[in-house]
């Protein structure tokens, strides 16, 4: 690539991410304490951890509400927004990584806590996790944006999916887990997992023209 090329390049990406990258507009809005920019954060990327959500305690907490587990994961998340650095400029990669991490931490200690006081979480024992200690109006705006339908068509578009598509969706794309680790997972070979993805994500794009997908970079 010429140095007039890169330049271009460069500012065709600069200008993406200032005009087209929705998420991370609402990140920072979030960050600098926007109520209303944080309620459409939480309604833009809720369907994503939901999914993820379903797909975990299925297989470790058959029994938890995936919806309650997707409301602690934000109110345990809020307050670190500010120490999330963007990459390359953009906030996206980065907020749906840390959101991801923080519902694997959250199943993991529900799962040990179960172990340890040998009773499901009805039972109510100290043992289980607490919501996060967080101001009335963060907790009540977090909770208005999960009762808000207008996620809904993302949310049918990844219901859609197939349980394999779902799965690469999960580990691929919103818990950002590299090709090869994905390939040990499924039984395949890296290469066949990055052309998938990739066929997978231009199919999302097409039903969600001009939505989250068109955020999320191909391999």
């Amino acid at each position: 690539m010429t140095g007039a090329s890169a330049r271009r390049h460069e500012f065709r990406r600069v200008r993406r991410v200032e005009s087209g990258d929705e998420t991370t507009r609402l990140v920072r809005l979030a960050r600098g304490g926007d109520a209303d920019g944080l309620g459409q954060l939480v309604q833009r990327l809720s369907p994503l951890l939901t999914t993820q959500a379903r797909f975990r305690a299925a297989r470790s907490l058959p029994d938890v509400d995936p919806d309650e587990l997707v409301q602690e994961v934000w109110l345990r998340a809020i307050p670190r927004l500010p120490e999330l650095d963007a990459r390359d400029g953009r906030h996206t990669p980065v907020v749906v990584r840390f959101l991801a991490t923080t519902l694997l931490n959250l199943t993991n200690e529900l799962v040990r806590s179960r172990i340890r006081a040998r009773r499901t979480l009805a039972d109510g024992g100290s043992d289980a996790p607490g919501v996060s200690a967080l101001p009335d109006e963060t907790v009540g705006v977090v909770s208005r944006a999960l009762r808000s339908e207008r996620h809904d068509e993302l949310t049918r578009a990844l219901v859609e999916l197939t349980p394999e598509e779902r799965e690469l969706v999960v580990l691929r794309g919103i818990e950002q887990q590299d090709n090869q680790d994905v390939a040990a997972l499924l039984g395949q070979t890296p290469n066949a997992v990055s052309l998938r993805y990739n066929r997978l994500l231009r199919k999302l794009r097409d039903k969600l023209r001009g939505g989250l997908f068109d955020e999320w970079r191909e391999d």
